[in-house]
């Protein structure tokens, strides 16, 4: 949308001051003609001999080009735009994962009306503060199961928490390890960077701490502390509290000290759950570990209007340099001899308006940003970021030339990438294992090298099989050429012995060649009738278990039409129908139970992972 027609001011509130700016102007200027006013102190006639009329733009001039110059401002300050562009949409790269102790010590009572409840809202609340990046969850108790995985829409996560109880856990204990290495498999999968894990727990064993922070590695993990160090008893199934080996009631109280000192180790903090949201503000007020942009695919393009107020303050400038300096077709010359391309041609002047404002770095990088990889590529000075561009347009060569030029990791990860795709698999692997030596634990330098590597396995063995083709395509040559000559032999010696022999030995030749062929013609037919026989029954097994299965299928089918043929819910259901009756009651004896769904699916990939699980010392 361009021209005049979609004209328009972004902030038009600022020209609501023109009036009453302009006014001001004028009144601050009439009061400062009277201070300087004579007329009450010398008498006329000799005010005319002693005084100067001011002349020229210090004198009348000044209020009106004040007040030009204060419509200029604030019409650019309106932001006044013509036309709109589309920009790439970008957002943040950050990668959370919630990790919830729904052990049977949860349902300890110390906070009202249990521990689990509490974590629960706070979970809800910190969904609700997350605006950026993607978030997961992870339930534990003995086993870990990932409930929701990475995802940028938190509403969804929200909706499955009430369903979180300890009793629909498969498997009994506290295993906080495993539901780390969750965490770190969802984080490594999202990106190369580190994340940020934020756990929702009463405690951890003692002998867990070093598995827990060597599981996590670079990853980032904060804790938030659910439960009073007093503690409380944990209730059991139908009644009573939870006793351990001994006939004593369990006591439940928060590991200040263990959590603390491990959320200090992986650089993050440790705080007690609160009623506010103080503790939330300081796990998600924690820096950024890396800031890193991607386009959102959700949202392409986005559109941005492109103001034209700038250009207004640049009328002002030389009206602002005419309240200060006399010579008003001065003032004009000496900015237009400023002005690109003015008396001089372009080729002798190699200067663009655009140079005022961006350095070619820049630009490139709005070329970039905008999709014109070969405009950027001709604009930019950097080298890695020129190479980069080239790459983007396809033009692998050139990228790889620029690369060449800098000694530095990601330059030789960039020129292996650029050497896979030129087909110089070989050289690719060699600056692959170049970045492995500097930097051993680069994943992605590793992961490309041994794609290539078994690329080019693949190649060998399709050349190897080529080969043994070639090679089998010859012998069978020989051989067909070495029965060609074997049967022109034969030929002759046949005819030569044809031509000796008798004419019995012939008819005798003859009958015998003919009852041969009567037995093989014989065998053939009673191959052929086998054959076509077992062929038609086959067909007539299968024509009958498919037209059973369409029968089936078909009868499966009208059952379901005729259960579902008008689907309505259960408030639109009459009673005058007796059947809509009858519906209606069967639907309302449905347990409503949202945690079945959780229940089920946790106890299936229990059933999946065929894991020896250990008997726990504390099954709570």
């Amino acid at each position: 949308m361009t021209g005049f027609e979609s004209f328009q001011f972004l902030r038009p509130g600022w020209l609501v001051l023109i009036i009453p700016g302009c006014w001001l102007v004028f009144r601050l200027h009439q009061r400062w003609k009277k201070r300087t006013d004579w007329s009450g102190v010398v008498e006329p006639h000799l005010l005319e001999l002693l005084l100067v009329e001011a002349r020229g733009i210090r004198g009348t001039w000044i209020p009106w080009m004040l007040s030009l110059m204060l419509i200029l401002v604030l019409t650019a300050m309106a932001g006044p735009v013509l036309e709109k562009r589309s920009v790439p949409v970008l957002k943040k790269n950050l990668a959370k994962v919630l990790v919830l102790d729904v052990s049977h010590s949860m349902l300890a009572e110390d906070l009202r009306p249990n521990r689990i409840e509490r974590a629960k809202f706070k979970l809800r609340d910190l969904l609700n503060r997350i605006d950026e990046g993607e978030t997961a969850l992870i339930a534990y108790a003995g086993d870990a199961h990932v409930i929701s995985p990475l995802t940028s829409d938190t509403h969804t996560i929200t909706t499955l928490l009430p369903g979180l109880e300890p009793d629909i856990m498969p498997h009994r204990g506290s295993r906080p390890d495993r539901a780390m290495e969750l965490a770190v498999k969802l984080l490594d999968g999202h990106s190369a960077n580190p994340g940020d894990v934020i756990w929702l727990t009463d405690g951890i064993p003692e002998n867990m701490i070093p598995t827990v922070a060597q599981t996590l590695g670079r990853h980032r993990l904060s804790v938030i502390g659910v439960g009073t160090e007093k503690g409380a008893p944990i209730p059991g199934k139908n009644s009573g509290f939870l006793k351990n080996s001994k006939g004593g009631i369990v006591m439940s109280r928060l590991d200040t000290s263990r959590l603390q000192v491990l959320a200090q180790q992986k650089g993050g903090t440790f705080q007690i759950l609160r009623n506010d949201d103080q503790d939330l503000e300081r796990v998600l007020n924690q820096p950024i570990l890396m800031n890193e942009y991607l386009e959102d695919e959700t949202e392409k393009k986005g559109d941005i209007w492109r103001e034209e107020g700038p250009w207004l303050l640049l009328i002002m400038l030389p009206l602002a340099a005419l309240m200060f300096r006399r010579g008003l077709i001065f003032g004009f010359l000496l900015i237009s001899l400023h002005l690109p391309g003015f008396l001089m041609s372009e080729r002798a002047y190699a200067f663009e308006w655009k140079d005022l404002w961006k350095n070619k770095d820049q630009q490139g990088q709005q070329y970039f940003i905008e999709g014109s990889h070969s405009e950027a590529a001709q604009v930019f000075e950097n080298p890695e970021w020129k190479g980069l561009s080239h790459f983007r347009s396809g033009n692998h060569e050139n990228a790889l030339e620029e690369w060449k030029g800098i000694d530095s990791t990601r330059s030789l990860f960039n020129q292996g990438n650029a050497l896979a795709k030129l087909g110089k698999l070989d050289q690719a692997i060699d600056r692959y294992d170049q970045v492995l030596e500097r930097e051993p634990e680069h994943s992605d330098a590793r992961f490309n090298r041994d794609l290539l590597k078994k690329l080019l396995e693949e190649q060998e063995k399709q050349k190897q099989q080529n080969q043994e083709q070639d090679g089998s395509g010859e012998d069978q040559q020989k051989t067909e050429n070495q029965q060609s000559e074997n049967q022109s032999e034969r030929s002759e010696e046949n005819s030569s012995s044809a031509e000796s022999g008798s004419d019995s030995k012939n008819q005798n030749m003859e009958n015998s060649g003919q009852s041969e062929q009567a037995q093989k013609s014989d065998s053939q037919n009673k191959e052929n009738s086998e054959a076509q026989s077992d062929k038609q029954e086959q067909e007539n097994t299968d024509e009958a278990s498919v037209a059973e299965e369409n029968n089936q299928e078909g009868e499966e089918d009208s059952k379901q039409q005729q259960a579902f043929i008008k689907p309505r819910s259960v408030s639109e259901l009459t009673e005058d129908n007796p059947q809509e009756q009858e519906l209606r009651q069967w639907l309302q004896k449905i347990p409503d139970d949202p945690s079945r769904l959780l229940r089920n699916k946790m106890y299936r990939a229990h059933q999946r992972n065929k894991q020896i699980m250990k008997t726990e010392k504390e099954s709570w």
